[in-house]
């Protein structure tokens, strides 16, 4: 028995010996297991832009990147590329931050990246190709420690601990990587991607796939128009979090020194890095990020989670779901960062 421990033990170290060194000479795109046709179109017309945004759906679906520059015009001109991902959270949008940075002839002046949620990791993402293509062992532990200081409850540090170390020792055998990278090199040779603004507004009649109604398409919309109350709960519920801030949670140590770090690499970069607090976030998640918004500089955050100055977004007429607005309500989300991001960087 002892011998065959000993013998599958070695057997793993040469398979993660001979992994390490095959991806040793494989170069593959820093975006590449996520939305590359970003990637493709920032490095392609990097020249062009001088503002980037950064964040989940929040961003992505929410902000009009012409109509922000149309507002800035006058006052502090920007050309703005919109890199907001759907899901995004923390560490991988920490890694892709470093990267964009990185990106040849992109001056960015400003970076505005919205304050995602830390990484849960749930279940239906383990073995997923965009859990693991930023994925390393650094991350691995920031993730670990972001976790464990949130707000989530024991139950869920448990099981995002184990998603997480499952997705991990995968990174780290390279376990199916061959065929994960291989189809992307091959489509890599002959993809083109036609460069827009990239802002896809949610429409009230969009569908989408639910994994909790196992993977049963849904109108998240009608949804919503079914339980209306859930809304009114909703902003309730933030006004209230946001009238007792003292007591709205302890600061995650470690999302905090990411989000400094971050403004710090920016420097280094002449880029001035603005972390945006977004409305419409649920409880748990406005206990994670609001300490972290809180003990960032004043010069590098904007409020517009704030539902007393912002009742808007709670307002039916303006979602989509529980948790976006839908095309009218992208024309006032996008209004609120620009006239916030004005007041920001007028009264430096």
């Amino acid at each position: 028995m002892k011998k065959l421990f000993f013998k599958t033990g070695v057997l793993l170290l040469v398979a993660v010996i001979i992994n390490q060194l095959i991806f040793s000479f494989i170069k593959l795109p820093f975006s590449w297991g996520n939305f590359y046709g970003k990637e493709q179109c920032l490095e392609k017309n990097a020249a062009q832009y001088n503002t980037v945004l950064m964040g989940s759906s929040r961003v992505f679906r929410q902000i009009n990147p012409e109509y922000f520059d149309s507002l800035n015009q006058n006052i502090n001109s920007t050309h703005t590329f919109n890199f907001g991902i759907d899901a995004m959270t923390i560490p991988e949008l920490h890694y892709e931050f470093e990267n964009i940075l990185r990106i040849k002839n992109l001056h960015a002046k400003y970076i505005l990246v919205e304050l995602c949620d830390v990484d849960t990791f749930d279940a239906v993402n383990l073995h997923t190709l965009r859990k693991k293509y930023y994925y390393s062992t650094s991350t691995y532990f920031t993730s670990l420690k972001s976790l464990w200081q949130s707000a989530y409850p024991v139950y869920r540090k448990v099981a995002g601990s184990m998603a997480h170390t499952i997705n991990w020792m995968e990174c780290v055998l390279h376990f199916n990587s061959l065929n994960e990278v291989m189809p992307f090199k091959q489509n890599q040779q002959h993809s083109h991607v036609v460069c827009g603004n990239f802002f896809v507004p949610l429409q009230n009649n969009d569908t989408t796939l639910n994994f909790v109604l196992q993977g049963k398409t849904t109108n998240p919309h009608l949804e919503l128009l079914k339980h209306t109350d859930q809304l009114n709960v909703l902003h309730r519920n933030t006004q209230e979090i946001f009238r007792t801030t003292e007591s709205v949670g302890k600061l995650n140590e470690t999302y905090s020194t990411i989000a400094k770090q971050m403004i710090d690499e920016g420097k280094e970069f002449g880029v001035t890095v603005i972390f945006v607090l977004p409305p419409k976030l649920e409880e748990t998640h406005y206990r994670n990020v609001i300490p972290v918004f809180k003990s960032l500089p004043a010069e590098n955050r904007i409020d517009i989670g704030d539902p007393y100055n912002y009742p808007q977004f709670y307002e039916l007429r303006y979602a989509y779901d529980l948790g976006h607005v839908n095309v009218e309500g992208a024309r006032l989300y996008t209004q609120a960062m620009s006239s916030t991001f004005l007041q920001l960087t007028q009264s430096k």
